[in-house]
C-alpha cells in the first residue's frame, strides 16, 4: 500500500529522479518536466505538490500550479495539473488516481473554482473532468489538439459564463493560439 501526502522539502531530489524516470520511456525523453517542477516551486507558493509514498520511497508525484480562466465577464482562479509522474513499476496500481483525488479535495478547500489538465482523452473523464471545448473554453497551447485538455469545476458556475481562455502559469512557456 501507499500513502498520499503533501511534498516535504526532503522529497525534492526523489521527485526529480521519479519524474525523469517516469518520462524516460515517453516521447518527451528529457528533463523538461523535472525542470518545470523546479521552476514552478520557485515561482508559486500556491502550487500544490503531492507525493505517493511506499515504505519511505516516493513512487508518485503530482504538481498543480495556478491557472486562470479568463472570460468576457470575469477572471476565475483555479489550478492546472502537471506534471504527474508515477514510477513504471507502480503504474496502473491507482497511484495516479489517488494523487488526483487528493488534489481535487485540497484545491476545493483552498477556494479554487476549477482544476484543469492536459492529458490522455480516456483517462481524465473518469474523475469528472470534461473536455474544455465542451464547456466553451479554449486552451492557450499552440498546436495542441483540443481533445487533450480537460476541466473540472469545483464550485457551481453558470455555464453561460465559462466561455473564455484557460491560461497556465508563465513557467509553461505557452503562447496564445
Amino acid at each position: 500500500m501507499f500513502q498520499i501526502r503533501v511534498e516535504e522539502p526532503s522529497d525534492s531530489a526523489a521527485i526529480r529522479e521519479l519524474t525523469v524516470e517516469a518520462f524516460r520511456q515517453t516521447e518527451f525523453g528529457h528533463n523538461g518536466e523535472a525542470d518545470l517542477i523546479d521552476a514552478i516551486r520557485v515561482a508559486h507558493n500556491s502550487a500544490i505538490s503531492l507525493v505517493a509514498v511506499h515504505e519511505g520511497m516516493v513512487i508518485g508525484h503530482l504538481l498543480s500550479s495556478p491557472a486562470l480562466l479568463e472570460t468576457n465577464e470575469d477572471v476565475i482562479n483555479g489550478m492546472a495539473i502537471g506534471p504527474i509522474s508515477v514510477l513504471p513499476d507502480w503504474q496502473r496500481k491507482r497511484v495516479g488516481s489517488a494523487l488526483i483525488g487528493e488534489l481535487l479535495v485540497i484545491a476545493k478547500k483552498r477556494g479554487n473554482a476549477f482544476v484543469a489538465v492536459a492529458g490522455h482523452p480516456t483517462y481524465y473523464p473518469r474523475f469528472g473532468f470534461r473536455v474544455l471545448s465542451d464547456v466553451g473554453v479554449r486552451h492557450c497551447f499552440n498546436g495542441m489538439p483540443d481533445e487533450y485538455f480537460f476541466i473540472q469545476f469545483l464550485v457551481p458556475i453558470d455555464s453561460s459564463k465559462t466561455e473564455g481562455v484557460l491560461r497556465y502559469c508563465a513557467e509553461f512557456g505557452v503562447q496564445d493560439r
